[in-house]
């Protein structure tokens, strides 16, 4: 299985007050060039394909017609998870529909525990930006308190859930631990609670990464950000 690996998109967004959206959709063309060039099998998105939870209609415009020509035109199966920019609930619109074309959407903790998406020989675990009270939810204990006690607990879930004929991918849009971020990302904090630690995706083969846009922000063999495809500030570059 090769799959192209992108993350952080945020279409919609505004630098300094200028509109970005000519220099998205340039930046989506270079994408779909690299999947031709490369002949993968799918595409992954890391979280954050809009920029607000409540984008333009312009930005819902330009992201609708990027992913038609990538599922639709091209062929490619998309996988997505919803991040910190996103709202779930509006990107899960469509989303029994979308399955039929190999797009797969996945916003909650249930989705990326109970239905993992197997294409070819691998099996992807697609979990997207979440609160600790959907995990409290989920699993009927109060007591998680922290993203590492939650994330411990969703990867054993999955583990539950893995196929020992197939590799294994997980997605998903959070900081980990020992990561460096840049200017331009919000919501992030660097230490303590709101980071997990790379050894808990261990069971994993190849983790899928957004929130954090340098590709670079951490070295770990097996753990990887996509970065942003464009430059929001100058320490992304």
């Amino acid at each position: 299985m090769r799959f192209l690996h992108t993350a952080d998109w945020h279409v919609g967004k505004k630098l300094n007050g200028f509109d970005l959206l000519a220099e998205q959709h340039d930046a989506f063309l270079k994408i779909n060039q690299l999947a031709k060039d490369y002949k993968v099998d799918a595409v992954v998105v890391a979280g954050d394909l809009y920029d607000r939870s409540v984008p333009s209609e312009e930005a819902v415009e330009e992201l609708n017609k990027d992913l038609i020509q990538m599922n639709l035109k091209e062929g490619w199966p998309l996988l997505a998870v919803s991040g910190n920019h996103d709202s779930a609930v509006r990107l899960a619109t469509g989303g029994a529909w979308f399955k039929a074309t190999n797009f797969f959407m996945h916003t909650t903790v249930a989705q990326a525990i109970e239905e993992p998406v197997t294409l070819g020989d691998t099996q992807f675990f697609l979990l997207p930006f979440f609160g600790l009270q959907e995990v409290r939810n989920y699993f009927g204990d109060p007591e998680i308190r922290d993203l590492k006690t939650a994330m411990a607990r969703i990867v054993a879930k999955m583990e539950e859930e893995f196929d020992p004929d197939r590799t294994h991918v997980l997605v998903a849009h959070f900081f980990a631990a020992g990561s460096s971020h840049t200017d331009s990302e919000t919501q992030t904090e660097v230490g303590g609670l709101d980071a997990v630690p790379v050894d808990l995706m261990a069971p994993f083969d190849y983790v899928a990464l957004g929130h954090l846009h340098n590709k670079n922000a951490l070295q770990a063999p097996r753990v990887k950000y996509a970065g942003s495809p464009l430059k929001f500030s100058a320490s992304e570059v």
